[in-house]
């Protein structure tokens, strides 16, 4: 039975923004749109309108963005868009409302879809929203013209109690559903390392979970209404996409309906599941609490789903030259905002990897490795079998996925959050390589 409760709401480049979609959110913020209002008396319709800028000045916004003293003025009378600006949405106020969405200077129909988000993200800023206004109204309008072309906006942090938005990538499942989709049924079919979660943490996620759970009411298929605790409707969602197993005490993966068992003996993706299913419905500390008791594991879950923490990881500049213009070219497309970059930079730092792999002997890779985990391991040999199987799987991963962009044989990697994890992966285990053998 599928169950529905009541709850608060919350690459490669393709340029996967379509020109409709564009041409809908600027439309928006240059005609608002129409409110519909029922009381006893009858209804009412209402114009809401909200400018880009918020609460502040438009060129105080676009100064964060972009250069404005270099970009050029569109009369012969300023030096440059600065003064252009200035002149007419200041002095002359006589631009028309959401101007700047058709300016060609700042190519907002045009632009990379990382460009046009990250200005989306800048309007629904606290420092620059208007709180009394409905700017809530135009994020949720925005939201759901995003969603068919494969992206969201969502809440990456808080300042002062209110919400920093930046933007993800929705997988293919995710699109195409209607639903929430969890992390499992996100990213099946990738290949996803997720950290083992030890028991006294999955004790610790069971028995918060147990001391906020409220009795919720459901409403069924039929209209019935009735009332589960919070972690039963968990189970339940559950099911509708896979059978929840769990090890017994015989080690065998086998079904599982009870929710504590479930949750202390499954597999980590399933946990996962289970933490983004329950935060649907619990909008207080949980998201905290949840990540303070999985603070190493590298994931937190940040506005209902569980994410890979971003650490920056800066490249060791090694002595030999190939190598060395193999990772800075590798870093400068990783770095750069082109969001086709990504796919660059994995190429090069997979070609760097391979380089490494041969820092020794040029023509056998296996005594190359061998001798290079040994100058690392020092004698320790269950390091040595780890970094051994570390080498073992990014190869793997070389050689079953389309790493570059001509291996049309492989299996392509289409999720941009992918590529960054694996380019990290792999430029951690060369800069190892490289502060060891060039020490």
């Amino acid at each position: 039975m599928r169950y529905k409760w009541y709850y608060s709401s919350f690459i490669v480049n393709r340029r996967k923004i379509t020109d409709v979609t564009r041409k809908e959110i600027f439309t928006l913020f240059s005609e608002g749109y129409i409110e519909h209002t029922f009381s006893l008396l009858g209804s009412t319709e209402e114009r809401m309108i909200y400018a880009y800028n918020g609460d502040i000045s438009e060129i105080l916004f676009l100064s964060e963005l972009y250069q404005l003293e270099k970009m050029p003025s569109l009369n012969h009378r300023f030096n440059n868009a600065l003064d252009d600006i200035y002149q007419h949405t200041v002095k002359n106020d006589d631009w028309e409302l959401g101007w700047v969405f058709y300016d060609s200077r700042f190519n907002l129909k045009e632009c990379e879809d990382e460009e046009l988000l990250k200005f989306i993200c800048r309007i629904f800023h606290p420092t620059v929203r208007n709180e009394n206004a409905c700017w809530k109204g135009f994020l949720d309008r925005i939201q759901n013209l995003l969603k068919p072309d494969g992206y969201e906006l969502y809440t990456a942090e808080l300042i002062s109690g209110r919400a920093v938005y930046k933007w993800r990538e929705l997988t293919e499942y995710e699109i195409r559903s209607n639903r929430f989709v969890p992390f499992s049924e996100r990213f099946k079919g990738c290949s996803i390392q997720i950290p083992s979660i030890s028991r006294n943490k999955r004790k610790a996620l069971v028995e918060l979970m147990h001391h906020i759970e409220e009795n919720l009411p459901i409403v069924d298929d039929t209209g019935y209404q009735d009332y589960k605790y919070s972690c039963q409707i968990v189970m339940d969602e559950i099911k509708e996409f896979y059978k929840p197993k769990a090890y017994n005490d015989k080690n065998e993966y086998i079904e599982e309906n009870d929710f504590d068992r479930f949750v202390i003996h499954t597999s980590p993706k399933s946990v996962f599941d289970v933490i983004e299913l329950y935060s649907l419905f619990n909008n207080g500390n949980f998201s905290y609490e949840v990540n303070k008791i999985l603070s190493d594991i590298g994931y937190k879950l940040v506005d209902g789903k569980m994410m890979i923490v971003r650490t920056n990881i800066d490249a060791e500049i090694p002595q030999e030259q190939t190598l060395k213009d193999l990772i800075l070219e590798a870093e400068h497309h990783y770095r750069s905002k082109d969001i086709n970059s990504k796919q660059r930079a994995l190429e090069k730092i997979w070609d760097a990897f391979e380089r490494v792999k041969t820092y020794y002997y040029t023509y056998n890779k296996r005594d190359s490795i061998e001798k290079i985990i040994q100058k690392i391991s020092n004698e320790d040999t269950d390091l040595k079998n780890r970094l051994d199987a570390e080498f073992k799987e990014l190869t793997e991963i070389g050689n079953n996925y389309q790493i570059r962009h001509f291996e049309t044989n492989k299996k392509p990697i289409t999720d941009i959050r992918i590529k960054e994890y694996w380019y990290t992966r792999c430029l951690a285990i060369i800069n190892l390589v490289i502060r060891f053998v060039e020490k």
